[in-house]
């Protein structure tokens, strides 16, 4: 499977497969960007497959686009390579249909694990992708410019100004979130396992995250303090920032403007230095 499409699938995606053949992907997000990435990787499989599934897409009232693509054949094969993209509890609205008694086309869409007495659909990263560093680092730039967020904040430690530091990804599979966190260590990344999370810090592992998984240009951070910039732009903020001597801020406010004024610059960041 394409370890770009599978990255965007776990992080925004469904796949399903129900009664009468009819099966269904879809991809619900508000980065321009991972759309058409998401189209393209579509056309390229179902080109493969040789066929031409029905596309057409929707916005929801909270601003949120949602690309449909109605194909059984692609949906089975999305299915028999990762067994399903369910990333939410069964017991999660919309509740699984094989928890309401309904007959499902997949029977893999019937594989369960129960977590602390909750059942999860059965995850399986495609073992294309775990084969070669490079598949990795591409399903998990795909999945962090999903679900992916730069946690880059002034705060106050022993009376002086800091910041925190950190990538943060939201998974709330128990399952997919170790797997993904064995994905980093493959390539060199140590990421902890929080509540529904994956966290990345520290200065060596940043710095690799920074290296060799980043975001696809052009996703934007959605809120926050950092809202409207491009997602890697923050990131290589973060990352220059370790050179900073806090002791050239007096306020958390004066720290804010200049990292803003870097973020602002089209040129890239180096070697960070308040200019004063």
């Amino acid at each position: 499977m394409d370890p770009i499409l599978f990255g965007l699938l776990i992080s925004d995606g469904s796949v399903t497969l129900r009664e009468r053949n009819r099966g269904k992907v879809s991809f619900s997000n508000k980065q321009e960007i991972l759309h058409q990435i998401f189209l393209e990787k579509i056309r390229q499989l179902a080109s493969e497959l040789e066929i031409q599934p029905k596309i057409r897409t929707r916005t929801h009232k909270n601003g949120v686009k949602e690309i449909i693509v109605e194909n059984s054949k692609i949906a089975r094969s999305l299915l028999n390579e990762a067994n399903s993209f369910r990333t939410r509890a069964c017991t999660h609205h919309p509740i699984c249909p094989i928890l309401k008694g309904k007959n499902i086309e997949s029977s893999k869409e019937k594989e369960h694990i129960i977590v602390n007495g909750t059942p999860f659909h059965v995850i399986k990263i495609p073992s294309n992708i775990l084969e070669k560093e490079e598949h990795i680092c591409e399903m998990l730039r795909a999945l962090c410019s999903g679900d992916g967020q730069v946690k880059l904040s002034p705060t106050i430690v022993n009376n002086s100004l800091a910041l925190t530091r950190r990538i943060i990804i939201g998974c709330v599979h128990p399952q997919l979130r170790k797997d993904i966190i064995s994905c980093f260590l493959k390539i060199g990344i140590v990421a902890k396992e929080g509540k529904d999370r994956i966290i990345i810090e520290g200065k060596d592992n940043l710095k690799k995250f920074f290296e060799k998984v980043g975001f696809i240009d052009g996703c934007k951070v959605l809120n926050g303090l950092w809202k409207g910039f491009d997602k890697n732009k923050v990131l290589e903020v973060l990352i220059n920032s370790f050179g900073l001597n806090f002791k050239d801020f007096h306020t958390k406010i004066e720290l804010i403007n200049f990292l803003r004024s870097l973020m602002e610059s089209k040129a890239p960041v180096a070697g960070l230095v308040c200019p004063r």
